[in-house]
């Protein structure tokens, strides 16, 4: 069906975008903060490297770890509570599992031979040391 002419000139609005010297002066700031850090391409996977850490806190679980406090000769010393029968229990304390130290420090050696081997990679590939070619190098 041919188009008329009333149709070819009628125009989509526009949306209507502020001039940046209109905006208030906190929507400016956020916006010169934010805007240039959402472009990079790595923004992707800090994003995802911050959900997954969220993920894992939240749905991570607790554990029951012993109570301890640092007594006068500076040592640790396990703490005991009284129970509703008087008698002395170990006190113990729920912790998450994922933000535990020492969870923490097994998640980075466990990772370190891979952060270690991908710098490696970075700087060969920098160098231009990587040839794809499929015929001989000369």
């Amino acid at each position: 069906m041919p188009e008329s002419a009333e149709t070819k000139n009628q125009s989509v609005p526009k949306r209507s975008v502020p001039h940046p010297g209109l905006l208030p002066e906190g929507e400016r700031r956020r916006k010169r903060f934010f805007l240039p850090r959402l472009r990079l391409q790595e923004g992707g996977l800090v994003l995802v490297i911050i959900l997954l850490g969220a993920v894992l806190t939240i749905f991570g679980g607790t554990v029951r770890e012993p109570k301890f406090v640092i007594n006068a000769q500076g040592e640790p010393e396990r703490v005991f509570v009284k129970n509703a029968d008087g008698e002395e229990v170990p006190a113990f304390e729920v912790r998450n599992k994922f933000l535990r130290p020492q969870s923490l420090t097994q998640l980075a050696k466990d990772t370190s031979f891979i952060a270690i081997m991908a710098v490696g990679m970075t700087f060969g590939i920098l160098a231009g040391q990587v040839d794809r070619s499929p015929g001989p190098k000369d």
